[in-house]
């Protein structure tokens, strides 16, 4: 899916003729949005280009030899447009650029200014600088695997949102000195990827520390130091929101009970399960389900008794007729 048509990036070709050779990849993504272009540029050209979110250029292969850019009031600068190349205007800069002929497959990734301060925990808007043509090695390796999952569809969209993330917080401590924990490492894509695949395939497992750096060719303590340093939390914080997240769709959109949903989501039991999301959400599964979706098939109605359940965990049980009826905490709820 595009962009809304507000979001896109404007740009004005000046002088000089380029044509895409196949239609572009166009894909939403989790703070954003991504286009991948096959461009032969066959007579020198020059544009301007504006946009209200991050934009964030990348060379895939290719390159147009010697190209050159401004930004605002500032001269311009040369640098030569090859595989590997980054390139980083801040949102609402307009930038003009030069480029010789050739050809290029490139990666355009639109960036909102809210996604990457909420994937740092720090405000930056002060702090962005543009960069044309830079060498990146960190950003362009996530770049690239996000533009080749998108274009190949081979990575799971959770796997595509954890890059986008990781993609975000690379770009803000590249171009706006965004800060970091002096100890945080940093985890390559195709780590990060096989590692939330791993997690994503197995909800019910509580995999292990071990497993997982195993999996992604480190020791424990590296492992967790480039998973935060990667992505903002530990690896533990991130396979617990998950079990949350899908734990709270059958909530919402099944009528499994409270065991069966602890056990496909892999926690420990129902009371330790209700434990952990009022914890986490601030309200119980039953609240949830009861506030979300519609009287169950059964037709009955169970609302939870007092905050939360405790090891006695129980639920009232009221039918259509009025009848109350005492249940274990591991009961059905509708």
């Amino acid at each position: 899916m595009a962009p809304p048509a507000s979001l896109r990036p404007t740009t004005i070709v000046r002088r000089g003729s380029a044509t895409e050779l196949a239609l572009p990849t166009a894909a939403s993504l989790s703070g954003g949005a991504l286009q991948v272009s096959r461009i032969e540029i066959t007579q020198a050209i020059e544009y301007s280009q504006h946009s209200e979110r991050h934009l964030l250029h990348v060379t895939l292969d290719g390159g147009t030899g010697r190209s050159a850019c401004r930004v605002g009031s500032a001269g311009w600068t040369g640098a030569p447009d090859r595989r590997g190349s980054i390139s980083f205007t801040p949102n609402g800069v307009e930038r003009e650029c030069r480029a010789g002929t050739g050809l290029i497959l490139g990666a355009q990734f639109e960036l909102d200014e809210g996604f990457v301060e909420d994937a740092c925990e720090q405000a930056l808007h002060a702090r962005w600088r543009h960069g044309f043509n830079v060498a990146d090695p960190k950003i362009f390796a996530i770049a690239e695997a996000i533009a080749k999952n998108v274009t190949q569809g081979t990575a799971t969209h959770l796997a595509l949102d954890m890059l986008q993330l990781a993609l975000a917080r690379q770009v803000a401590g590249s171009f706006a000195g965004a800060e970091r924990r002096r100890d945080d490492g940093w985890l390559h894509p195709r780590a990060l990827a096989r590692v939330i695949e791993q997690l994503d395939a197995e909800p019910a497992q509580r995999v292990t520390l071990n497993v997982l750096a195993r999996t992604a060719g480190l020791g424990v303590s590296a492992f967790v130091r480039a998973f935060r340093g990667t992505t903002g939390e530990t690896p533990a914080a991130f396979a617990l929101r998950l079990r949350l997240g899908r734990a709270e769709e059958l909530v919402r959109r099944t009528d499994l009970g409270l065991r069966e949903i602890a056990e496909r989501t892999g926690f420990a039991s129902a009371a330790h399960f209700v434990r952990t999301y009022r914890a986490h959400r601030g309200v119980t599964p039953g609240q949830l389900r009861l506030g979300g979706a519609g009287p169950s098939r059964a037709g009955n109605n169970r609302l939870i008794v007092g905050d939360e359940f405790g090891d006695d965990e129980r639920l009232v049980d009221t039918s259509l007729s009025g009848r109350g009826d005492l249940r274990d905490g591991t009961a059905e709820l509708p």
